[in-house]
């Protein structure tokens, strides 16, 4: 992600970048007249997505709107392409199935979120359009969340949430390969709502015509390889930390804010596979450190259940997103889920 942060590196690729550009443009502009098929579902479908590759925080705000709009009554459905797993079979995770599958066969970010949204069926296939027909079929869900939606243009949507860094949302400027930006940021003007995730500290600048939310990453708790939930301990507390994100020092800024002792910190790539080698080594680092815990992230957990001894100090930091000014934020969450909110209210006023 540095290397995107930077111009003049990304100079060497640029020609590269403008086939990229080149070629979303063409694809979009398909759509767009009509020549490539669109599909509407008769649930309303929100997307949320980046425009940037990877760590903007995009599964934690899926959760977040999940669970804000299950506490306003509404059957949420989450469709996700599991980028990363190995299998291709279409999977679907809710309680019951929630053990059935690995991170190979589901992808890290949706087991996630089927833990954290226990009754919420997370139907994982490429074929988005299958899916969401799938979910209507059997769930009969009042919304339906895209996840990782915002370049699939097959399935329409409502809205478009757009998840980025605040210290860095675009990046160097450049599209792939010689920047993070997935299509022209010109494809801002047709998004609904802006989402910026990460501390203050060193926030860039963002000019925007869509309204913005600004949230940080809250600690939650602490998980042990059994599975029980333990309370945040106060400083001081030493660690060794590990994760295989593609913004890891977003996770380590989440530790220095609890005033932890980070005596190692050891990045993984995205969605890293661990081999009982990486754990071994994490052991002897941990050993070598004397520090009280070893610790990872929620999505990197998911991928070492059931691998791990509970003898042993692994342990999982939980954390959830938390709007600045969470008024404003209901507000605008209010205004952009009008149509399921007032299908629930004119059904409810029905049955009354």
């Amino acid at each position: 992600m540095r290397f995107f942060e930077k111009k003049w590196p990304a100079l060497l690729l640029w020609p590269l970048s403008v086939l990229y550009s080149s070629l979303t443009c063409l694809r979009n502009r398909a759509y767009d007249l009509a020549l490539l098929p669109q599909h509407r579902l008769d649930t309303p479908v929100y997307s949320i997505g980046n425009i940037t590759v990877g760590g903007t925080g995009k599964t934690p705000t899926v959760l977040y709107i999940a669970q804000w709009l299950q506490r306003r009554g509404l059957r949420v459905c989450v469709l996700s392409r599991g980028y990363g797993r190995k299998g291709k079979e279409p999977v679907h995770l809710n309680t019951g199935a929630l053990n059935h599958y690995s991170a190979d066969q589901a992808g890290d970010e949706p087991l996630l979120l089927a833990q954290r949204l226990p009754d919420t069926p997370i139907l994982v296939d490429a074929d988005r359009l299958a899916s969401g027909r799938m979910a209507q079929q059997r769930f009969h869900p009042d919304v339906i969340l895209l996840d990782d939606g915002l370049q699939h243009r097959r399935l329409e949507r409502e809205a478009d949430i757009v998840t980025f860094r605040r210290q860095a949302p675009l990046g160097n400027g450049f599209l792939l390969p010689a920047g993070p930006l997935r299509e022209s940021p010109r494809r801002l003007q047709r998004c609904a709502l802006l989402w910026l995730n990460g501390a203050k500290d060193g926030e860039r600048a963002f000019s925007a015509q869509a309204p913005v939310i600004h949230a940080t990453y809250e600690p939650l708790d602490l998980l042990d390889p059994a599975g029980k939930s333990h309370p945040l301990p106060l400083p001081p507390v030493s660690a060794v930390a590990f994760c295989g994100l593609a913004n890891p020092n977003s996770f380590h800024q989440t530790l220095v804010k609890l005033e932890w002792t980070v005596r190692a910190f050891i990045p993984f790539p995205d969605h890293h596979a661990y081999t009982d080698q990486d754990l071994a080594r994490l052991m002897g680092r941990w050993r070598q450190e004397q520090a009280d815990v070893l610790i990872t992230t929620e999505k990197d957990w998911v991928k070492l259940v059931g691998r791990l001894s509970s003898e042993q100090p692994w342990r999982c930091l939980r954390i959830q997103i938390m709007p600045e000014q969470a008024e404003q934020a209901d507000r605008l969450l209010e205004e952009l889920f009008a149509v399921p909110l007032s299908a629930k209210r004119r059904a409810a006023d029905h049955q009354g």
